[in-house]
């Protein structure tokens, strides 16, 4: 078959344009794609909610077409709308996000080249979520949908691995990347300017968190262990809501701030001095590598993905053993590496990764 060097429309599919880490994924991607050679179009499932990223992609002029439907509308709602955006814009390559548009995308997309990206180790992640019993049905349900598409694109060698347990044929990693123009170091003239904008003190050490409080993150967990470690000068900021913002507001002393979800991440990240993250289950945590990005040690819970990101920049990050997370602090805050005021690679960018998604749809393309 000759190569043809036409434009290729490539449809995307979420269930919602969220602020959450697939869809800043997809931003990312979407402002590296070739325009002159791919052409993008959106299709999403539910309606927006408020915190929804919907005008980041308006601003890179990429069409979005709204199902509009709840949950409770059930797939079979989704149906025909589905069909009419296959209809419309013809994609050569239909790329999904989500165990909903993974369905639709197994069941009836006949004529385009089928993609997925899996962000989280399905079994975990649906136990965290549904519980154990209903979790492991509809994650082998969803490794089955999947198993046979042409790329299924994996974020870290832990849920490649996880696929490729299942019967996935083409698992594969590409890694999640972040926008490293944003998330970068700040000098120390910056990091001062960047506390006393956001009200926090000068002469402390500072730990981050970020992330959805939910009790995959466990961070009732960290709350715990900073507050066994009593560290004299030492303050801890938790970034991000969820169900367990009410517990965690219970349980946080004066040295403890839950600011919510705040749209400028990178100002605390760039002031810290430490990150921590006590997650139980993850893909390959944006937070983590955006923290990295900015210059910043992480203290990391031992799972695989955190192994993985800690990987991409050496001595930057440690593991703790699990129980041990206020002794890790103390080592950290005792000995740890300092934060950097430069990055030494783009192991992290949003860049590369898209370079890696256009090398990919350029092979289904062929």
């Amino acid at each position: 078959m000759a190569y043809d060097r036409a434009m290729v429309t490539i449809g995307f599919s979420i269930s919602t344009l969220r602020r959450c880490g697939p869809v800043i994924l997809l931003r990312d991607l979407l402002a590296g794609l070739d325009r002159s050679r791919f052409a993008p179009a959106i299709f999403t499932l539910s309606p927006e909610p408020e915190d929804s990223l919907l005008a980041a992609f308006h601003a890179l002029d990429i069409p979005v077409e709204q199902a509009g439907l709840g949950r409770g509308a059930g797939m079979a709602g989704l149906i025909p709308a589905w069909r009419r955006f296959l209809k419309r814009h013809r994609p050569r390559i239909m790329h999904s996000h989500c165990l909903r548009s993974d369905a639709l995308n197994a069941l009836l997309t006949r004529q385009a080249r089928r993609v997925c990206t899996i962000h989280n180790d399905p079994p975990l992640e649906y136990a965290f979520r549904f519980g154990p019993l209903p979790g492991r049905g509809l994650a082998r349900l969803h490794m089955r949908l999947v198993r046979d598409f042409d790329a299924i694109c994996c974020v870290s060698k832990a849920v490649r691995d996880r696929l490729a347990e299942n019967g996935a044929r083409n698992a594969q990693i590409l890694r999640n990347g972040i926008d490293t123009a944003r998330f970068r170091p700040a000098c120390e003239e910056e990091k001062r300017a960047l506390r006393h904008r956001l009200g926090l003190p000068q002469d402390a050490r500072i730990l981050l968190s970020a992330g959805i409080l939910a009790p995959r993150k466990d961070p009732l967990a960290l709350i715990d262990a900073f507050t066994a470690l009593g560290r004299q000068g030492c303050l801890l900021v938790m970034l991000g809501d969820g169900p367990l913002a009410a517990a965690c507001r219970a349980a946080a002393t004066p040295v403890i701030l839950l600011p919510g979800q705040v749209a400028h991440p990178e100002d605390y990240y760039r002031t810290a001095d430490l990150y921590v993250s006590a997650s139980q289950a993850e893909g390959l945590p944006l937070a983590v590598l955006e923290a990295l990005a900015c210059g910043l040690p992480a203290c990391l819970s031992p799972i695989p993905p955190h192994a993985e990101a800690a990987s991409l920049l050496p001595g930057r990050a440690r593991l703790f053993q699990p129980g041990r997370l206020a002794e890790a602090l103390a080592r950290m805050l005792d000995d740890g590496p300092p934060r950097l005021e430069t990055l030494p690679t783009d192991a992290l960018s949003a860049t590369a990764m898209a370079r890696k998604y256009q090398a990919l749809y350029e092979r289904l393309a062929e």
